[in-house]
């Protein structure tokens, strides 16, 4: 009695296909997890993407070079909530920038887009040479000491400068103290006001709350370090 040889072709096709729904369920996950979007082509020639690079380009940087270090991250194209979302990319440094966009109508009902990235940049010009984090890191804490919230933005410091790249941060609200562990000390301290028999004495100002933060600024391309106070309000 012959028996049939097995359906090998049949099984291979069957592993192949469950491979290929298993991968697009991972990548799906991943999606999800690190919360990324996805930007179409179709979105890079919308007209609120087409004008917001021009506005770009306006302010100095070279068609090639935009194309080279920026890219979409996510565009708003909702009433009330117009918006484009750049990533620019330079020597391993990343910094989104967000340009707000408004509007007027003009000729023939046509919209005329109002950009706040020119505002925000000011003017631009291609940069090149950076230097190293781990330098950019020593001057930040030559500058500040002990630092928290570093970021790296791109911006400019002042109207008559150009816009540039910086590594930024600030001084710890209190050494060796966390944000979640004074988040939690404040509740505590509001908690016990609140049922404080003690409700004749008058309020006092929270010197802790009042004291100076120092913000401080370095410039990626020149090294030069900028140190601005602040004040962290109650």
């Amino acid at each position: 009695m012959s028996t049939l040889p097995p359906r090998k072709s049949h099984h291979r096709s069957n592993c192949i296909a469950l491979r290929k729904v298993l991968i697009l369920i991972a990548v799906f996950i991943d999606l999800i997890a690190t919360n990324a979007k996805v930007v179409l082509a179709s979105d890079y020639k919308s007209d609120l993407v087409q004008s917001s690079r021009s506005a770009i380009l306006e302010t100095g940087f070279s068609a090639r070079y935009f194309d080279e270090h920026f890219k979409l991250v996510e565009v708003f194209d909702k009433p009330g909530n117009l918006r484009v979302v750049w990533r620019f990319s330079l020597n391993g440094y990343e910094s989104l920038i967000n340009d707000a966009i408004g509007y007027y109508t003009g000729q023939q009902q046509k919209k005329i887009y109002v950009h706040s990235i020119k505002n925000i940049l000011g003017s631009t010009r291609n940069i090149q040479t950076t230097i190293s984090l781990q330098k950019a890191k020593q001057l930040l804490r030559s500058c500040l000491g002990r630092y928290a919230g570093e970021a790296v933005v791109f911006m400019r410091a002042s109207q008559n400068e150009s816009a540039s790249l910086f590594l930024t941060g600030h001084t710890p609200s209190k050494p060796g103290e966390s944000e979640a562990a004074r988040e939690q000390k404040r509740d505590a301290e509001r908690r016990a006001g609140q049922s404080d028999a003690k409700t004749d004495q008058p309020p006092r100002e929270d010197d802790e709350n009042r004291r100076p933060l120092y913000f401080a600024y370095v410039n990626l391309e020149t090294g030069k370090c900028l140190k601005r106070q602040g004040i962290i309000a109650p």
